[in-house]
């Protein structure tokens, strides 16, 4: 196996850990939480997840567009 397959093997494998962790998170939010207002990069868990499935299915869709 190559030095470059390796590495995409184990970011892929880093993406999904990463994924799995942030949707498990989400599950024990209630629906007010998971909605609410928040200060960085995205303004709700909601947002969070829109983006991430959007990347995943190839859309890479901005968040209320």
């Amino acid at each position: 196996m190559s030095d470059a397959s390796v590495y995409v093997r184990s970011m892929a494998y880093n993406n999904a850990w990463s994924n799995h962790r942030l949707l498990r998170a989400c599950a024990g939010l209630t629906g007010k939480q998971f909605e609410a207002q928040r200060t960085g990069i995205s303004e709700s868990e909601y947002a969070t997840e829109f983006q991430t499935r959007n990347v995943q299915s190839g859309q890479g869709v901005e968040f209320g567009q």
